[in-house]
């Protein structure tokens, strides 16, 4: 158990690069919880990410991802819109998906919405989330007929232990049963 949680811990790590073209089709930030409908630490990182990569290319379309959760009144995909708009984004060049429960789902459903909006040719998607997410990320958009690179958020320093372990939990789950 050990050696296989220090195998994917190693495989996490290895996918704590940026790799961005020079355009893309679209910016996926995928969700990370609010609280009180609000956007978590975690998540405001990948927004302030994604506010700085749209800064540098402003005719990027931003797709942001995640639905209701409990105990709350706004979906993530909602909260996050609200949020890029709060710091400049015009509303335009935003596309909200606010229906999905986790990352596959995120993708899965962010995918449907880009499809719908420029056909159903391969897409270059920037999916923006923090750095120890992108591996797997990548490999379920992939499996969407996407064509993702990855644009790594920071990772509040108190939440590491607690990120990494899930996403070890995920990575694990994602091997045995996808």
């Amino acid at each position: 158990m050990i050696l296989a949680s220090i195998a994917l811990e190693a495989f996490i790590l290895s996918s704590i690069n940026n790799d961005q073209p020079s355009s893309v089709d679209y910016v996926l930030i995928l969700g990370a919880g609010l609280k009180n409908d609000k956007p978590t630490p975690v998540l405001k990182e990948r927004l302030n990410t994604a506010i700085a990569y749209y800064k540098k290319h402003p005719h990027t379309t931003l797709v942001t991802s995640g639905g209701l959760t409990k105990g709350d009144h706004t979906s993530e995909g909602e909260a996050m819109a609200q949020y890029l708009v709060m710091h400049g984004v015009p509303k335009k060049d935003i596309v909200q998906e606010t229906k999905s429960k986790s990352t596959s789902e995120n993708i899965a459903f962010a995918s449907k919405l880009m499809k719908k909006r420029i056909g159903n040719h391969k897409h270059h998607v920037l999916l923006v989330s923090n750095d120890f997410h992108l591996k797997r990320a990548k490999m379920l958009a992939s499996k969407e007929g996407v064509i993702p690179y990855g644009l790594g958020a920071s990772t509040p320093l108190p939440v590491i232990p607690q990120v990494h372990v899930r996403e070890i939990l995920a990575l694990a789950k994602y091997f045995l049963f996808e």
